[in-house]
């Protein structure tokens, strides 16, 4: 009960990146507080949130598919690993500083995935 119950939060806090793919100015200020005017980084801006999105997908339904849970929870980790270390080298970037609420959100959901995959939760 309490893998499906962090299964399906960390699912769905990962998901919200999906607005970024709609409306990419709109939410990349509501939920990051950055600006950017650069066609490029729109580009990367919407596709970096439907990817990330997608991995919630997997997450939540690795919470019912117990045979894909240790490939999306490893591949997820291992995502949201990369995003806390490049945040916490860049930390010192003004626009990383908006950031920072979800660093720690993943870095959390890592520790709760590894804690899952060795079998302690």
């Amino acid at each position: 009960m309490i893998i499906t119950i962090i299964l399906y939060l960390s699912g769905i806090l990962t998901i919200l990146p999906v607005l970024l793919y709609f409306a990419p100015h709109i939410f990349a200020k509501k939920l990051f507080h950055f600006e950017y005017s650069d066609d490029v980084a729109d580009f990367f801006v919407r596709d970096w949130g439907l990817m990330v999105s997608i991995f919630g997908v997997l997450i939540i339904l690795s919470a019912h598919i117990i045979e894909i849970r240790t490939a999306v929870l490893t591949a997820a980790a291992i995502n949201k690993t990369a995003f806390v270390l490049l945040i916490f080298f860049k930390r010192k970037t003004p626009f990383v500083k908006g950031l920072f609420r979800s660093a720690y959100m993943d870095a959390l959901f890592v520790l709760l995935y590894i804690l899952i995959l060795t079998g302690v939760v």
